[in-house]
């Protein structure tokens, strides 16, 4: 034990120094790593919805009837990504002016997307 060389108190605290950083570096890398994994996830489930086509809709007004508007309003957001990717906007705001007017009386359906995003509601001229 005598053998050994005592560190002086600047050592030690650029030691602890070194760890935090390190610590950090890892915990950004993995933050990264999540981030990624989070954005591929959602890519692929844009892609698998954009294959859907048709039966997406229809899954729409079927959780539209079934009372589901949060479900609703979140496929709704993602139909429309999948639309602007395509350049479908047009074909979008056409098939949601029909849902619209199919469940004019659901007013808990048709105020949620106007505050998920003004966007999917709004005038396309707007745009």
């Amino acid at each position: 034990m005598a053998d050994r060389q005592r560190r002086t108190v600047a050592q030690l605290l650029a030691r602890a120094e070194e760890l935090k950083d390190a610590r950090r570096r890892e915990a950004m890398r993995q933050q990264a790593q999540a981030r990624a994994a989070a954005a591929a996830a959602r890519e692929a489930q844009l892609v698998a919805l954009g294959r859907r086509g048709a039966a997406a809709w229809r899954e729409l007004e079927q959780l539209v009837e079934a009372r589901s508007y949060d479900e609703a309003v979140r496929l709704v957001v993602d139909l429309r990504e999948v639309a602007v990717r395509a350049d479908g906007l047009e074909e979008f705001d056409r098939r949601m002016a029909e849902v619209r007017q199919r469940y004019a009386r659901r007013r808990g359906f048709l105020d949620r997307p106007r505050h998920a995003d003004p966007m999917l509601v709004g005038d396309p001229a707007r745009r």
